[in-house]
């Protein structure tokens, strides 16, 4: 692994196309191997490798929001999920696509005052169809606030189950985690963006920047990149 200073470059007239913005996400915090009392708030360990193996299914997928008006403009969680009584396919009847990611990586970022690994992500929001919602992400931003998010995974290809390395993981008699499930084979199918008032379920997940009106950026970070050779 190579250390390296990197910083979120000024967008240029060829990065841009006409009608969407820039967006760079972290998707969720990567624990240390078997370190099993490291996990999110869904009993999620989260480990790096099996990150790598299965990171790039995320690009092409898609960055999803409910909205809770009409014209809108608010936003809430990832909507309500339902299995199709025909085939049985997981979907998201009440939830819009705003945009899609196009590139993934693994880096320490610092997030809330911790660092932290995460899976990064970084793709574009549909500006000319979800104006709103960029100019509401721009402002919360822009104030000093976090928005966080949430990721949808499934299992593999066809696959109707999520491999776990230990199985589904235990709770004791009161509903606390007592071991909990490391995702090993698995399929990156979204990455929810979350209000204010929708508790995450992981604290390393939030948006990091989305380009601003004059496409600049002052961020500089000391990373550790993973590249796949």
């Amino acid at each position: 692994m190579d250390l390296e200073i990197c910083s979120i470059q000024e967008q240029t007239d060829e990065d841009v196309k006409a009608g969407r913005v820039k967006i760079t996400m972290s998707a969720y915090e990567i624990y240390e191997t078997g370190n099993y009392s490291q996990h999110n708030k869904r009993g999620l360990h989260w480990e790096e490798k099996y990150t790598i193996d299965n990171m790039e299914s995320a690009i092409g997928a898609p960055f999803v929001v409910r909205f809770i008006d009409e014209e809108r403009t608010m936003i809430s969680d990832h909507g309500r999920m339902e299995n199709d009584i025909e085939d049985g396919t997981i979907v998201f009847p009440d939830s819009d696509t705003v945009g899609h990611i196009e590139k993934v990586w693994v880096q320490e970022k610092e997030i809330e005052g911790k660092i932290r690994k995460v899976l990064m992500c970084s793709g574009v929001i549909y500006d000319q169809r979800y104006h709103e919602l960029v100019k509401y992400l721009r402002s919360v931003l822009s104030s000093g606030g976090r928005i966080k998010g949430s990721v949808e995974i499934c299992g593999k290809g066809k696959s109707e189950q999520i491999l776990y390395e230990h199985g589904l993981g235990s709770h004791d008699s009161e509903g606390n985690i007592v071991f909990p499930r490391t995702p090993v084979k698995y399929d990156i199918t979204a990455i929810a963006i979350l209000a204010d008032f929708v508790p995450p379920a992981d604290d390393g997940s939030e948006i990091i920047e989305i380009n601003s009106l004059n496409n600049q950026s002052n961020h500089s970070d000391i990373s550790d990149d993973i590249k796949k050779k």
